[in-house]
């Protein structure tokens, strides 16, 4: 696992501004190998906001989530920690939504992990054998 200075981070996001002209939603990094993961950021800087902010770029704000973000977030939380996300996840980590958003699209925690197929799953020992 490669870790980054603050200052490299700080570069990622100022750069992907520069060619995309405009600021990088969690979605977009996440999807971009070439970057290091929204949650590298929340981590550093102690929430993705607060990251865009310390480049010198506007947060996103986003209001209003399909129920397909919404579970391909639990599930790349999954993939990165190697354990199904728990309701205490959703404030730890700034770039998930918050349990009052999953529980108006889905109705309970329960319903989320099923609609997400991480019901029951347990906890990857090995990320190598998952991916």
């Amino acid at each position: 696992m490669r870790r980054y200075t603050k200052e490299q981070l700080l570069y990622f996001l100022k750069k992907y501004y520069k060619t995309n002209k405009k600021t990088p939603t969690a979605q977009e990094i996440n999807k971009n190998k070439r970057y290091p993961s929204c949650s590298t950021y929340a981590k550093r800087f102690g929430g993705w906001n607060a990251a865009l902010k310390k480049a010198g770029l506007k947060p996103n704000v986003k209001r209003r989530y399909t129920k397909g973000e919404l579970v391909n977030a639990l599930k790349q939380f999954f993939e990165q920690q190697g354990r199904v996300p728990r309701t205490t996840d959703l404030k730890k980590n700034k770039w998930l939504a918050s349990y009052t958003t999953y529980r108006k699209y889905f109705g309970g925690w329960k319903q989320v992990l099923l609609e997400a197929k991480l019901l029951g799953k347990t906890e990857i020992k090995n990320l190598k054998d998952f991916l």
